[in-house]
């Protein structure tokens, strides 16, 4: 977050319906993080529930860095502030993260158990390897059961 944004600016633009907007990680060695900082980048959404989830669904970033895609994420979950991160999903493969735009459809969460989860962990452990000094994402869901 800049001196000029807020927290809740920054956060409409990561899930905002505009994939020119984008989430851009530092790759280790690049911007603010350090070469000897290896661990894989995430981010947290607090739910302020616990509904139940099922898949979640990545769009692609678009324009110059459009290459410099996600392509694979581990799901973590969690009930409260206190209590440790449970694995949703390791190591999920995001479909079609080779091209600039597009849309990765629904990637199933579910198998054989619900998920209900308040705060949920996405770490990415895959992007392309292109020269780029970030990785970028324009939009993530996380979707539960239609009514």
């Amino acid at each position: 977050v800049s001196k000029d944004e807020t927290a809740e600016a920054v956060r409409n633009r990561v899930i905002d319906g505009d994939v020119a907007t984008t989430i851009k990680f530092d790759k280790a060695g690049k911007g603010n993080r350090p070469a000897s900082d290896t661990g894989n980048l995430y981010f947290v959404i607090d739910r302020n529930s616990n509904d139940e989830f099922i898949s979640f669904r990545v769009i692609q970033p678009t324009g110059s860095n459009s290459r410099a895609c996600v392509t694979a994420v581990t799901i973590y979950g969690k009930d409260s502030e206190d209590s440790d991160w449970e694995v949703v999903k390791e190591n999920v493969s995001i479909p079609n993260s080779d091209t600039a735009g597009s849309d990765s459809g629904e990637i199933d969460l579910k198998g054989n158990t619900a998920h209900t989860h308040r705060y949920i962990k996405v770490e990415i452990t895959g992007w392309n390897t292109l020269s780029s000094s970030t990785t970028d994402m324009a939009e993530f869901y996380l979707m539960g059961y239609e009514e």
